[in-house]
């Protein structure tokens, strides 16, 4: 069975891929909605995530298209269940069980995808190391964003040097992923750039969604969100441009 994402058998892993977007995007939708969160929406908005999880890992598990399989498996580790801050303000035990599922969840997705990486036929095309750098290297460097921002707001008392910094790391994270998956192989490098397509999307509708949310109402929005919103839509660009390079080279 090929790794090759193309269109045979792909039924499955695309409806737990939407299912992924969609319960990722509507718990960041609920949260910055402009209404009274109440305890009863909170644990409402927690078994849907929970219920949307059990379901998109059921139907990766169920997939025939390896390349797919695996690329929903990341996809689920990296933003499924997503975390649901009004569930911590609401409801203590909600807060509780619903951090059981998260850890769960990752257990889940984290099988799921060594399975299907071990079920490509050997030599397997879509290489480990691209796929680890997938799930380590921007952790990695949100540690380093993270550190830094303390550094200069308690050195500058301004938040301007952190935030920058925080575009810089997820800049090189991203880079560095590009990099370990181009010199691996064809298989790898379009691997990687049909995940970070659809992560980087989510993010650039993530972002403007913050500024509908906001502007409209006359509140202030911070001009490092339109910085991102830069930055995600020319790392699509770098990415689709290094996979038809790396295309192109392959034949």
């Amino acid at each position: 069975m090929s790794t090759k994402i193309n269109l045979k058998d792909k039924k499955l892993p695309l409806t737990a891929i939407f299912i992924i977007v969609f319960g990722y995007a509507s718990e960041r939708l609920a949260e910055i909605a402009n209404f009274e969160k109440t305890k009863a929406f909170a644990l409402a908005v927690g078994g849907i995530m929970t219920v949307l999880f059990v379901l998109s890992a059921a139907l990766i598990y169920k997939s025939k298209n390896i390349a797919f399989a695996l690329l929903a498996s990341l996809l689920g580790l990296k933003m499924m269940p997503p975390g649901v801050a009004m569930l911590t303000q609401e409801s203590l035990w909600g807060s509780a069980a619903y951090f059981i599922v998260c850890k769960v969840a990752v257990v889940v997705y984290v099988l799921l995808a060594i399975r299907f990486y071990y079920l490509q036929k050997k030599p397997r095309e879509v290489k480990s190391l691209p796929i680890l750098s997938l799930i380590l290297v921007v952790p990695f460097f949100n540690e380093i964003a993270s550190a830094s921002y303390d550094f200069f707001l308690a050195k500058t008392g301004s938040m301007l040097g952190g935030y920058l910094t925080d575009l810089a790391c997820y800049a090189v994270a991203s880079v560095v992923i590009l990099l370990v998956a181009y010199k691996t192989n064809y298989a790898s490098m379009h691997f990687v750039a049909s995940f970070e397509f659809i992560a980087l999307a989510i993010n650039i509708l993530k972002r403007f969604g913050a500024v509908l949310a906001n502007v409209p109402f006359g509140r202030h929005i911070s001009r490092v969100y339109y910085l991102w919103i830069i930055l995600y839509a020319a790392l699509i660009l770098i990415f689709a441009l290094a996979d038809r390079k790396k295309r192109s080279e392959s034949k």
